[in-house]
């Protein structure tokens, strides 16, 4: 059962929940990415180094699981819901950190998907 669920009042239902987008996931792609990249070039370039090739994949594979691993975790315990009378955001496994907001408090929402777009959009 999610947190939010758990935490419903009597009456209030979820009307949004969300999670941490898939970018977090950037350091494990870029790391897969380098690593099949110097392995192309490994096998091009020096094709009696059998040893240098293995150590390559072991290094950049274990860079790429750890990193995913991590990414993968803290999108899990990472979340987000919009209730019919409050914002709630937890994150944590065994020390959760909440915060929980009332709909009446809400006065004003400020999203920024990316530098390019906010330069762009001053400029309007």
């Amino acid at each position: 059962m999610s947190y939010a669920k758990s935490v419903l009042q009597p009456g209030e239902t979820i009307i949004a929940s969300g999670r941490l987008h898939w970018i977090i996931y950037g350091w494990a792609i870029l790391f897969l990415a380098a690593g099949a990249a110097l392995l192309m070039l490994e096998f091009r370039y020096t094709p009696n180094h059998d040893m240098l090739i293995a150590v390559t994949a072991m290094s950049f594979g274990a860079l790429f699981l750890i990193c995913f691993l991590y990414a993968w975790f803290i999108r899990w315990i990472t979340e987000f819901a919009v209730t019919s009378r409050r914002i709630i955001s937890k994150r944590g496994f065994i020390w959760r950190q909440t915060e929980e907001m009332s709909m009446d408090k809400v006065e004003t929402i400020d999203v920024v998907q990316s530098r390019s777009e906010e330069h762009t959009s001053e400029l309007q």
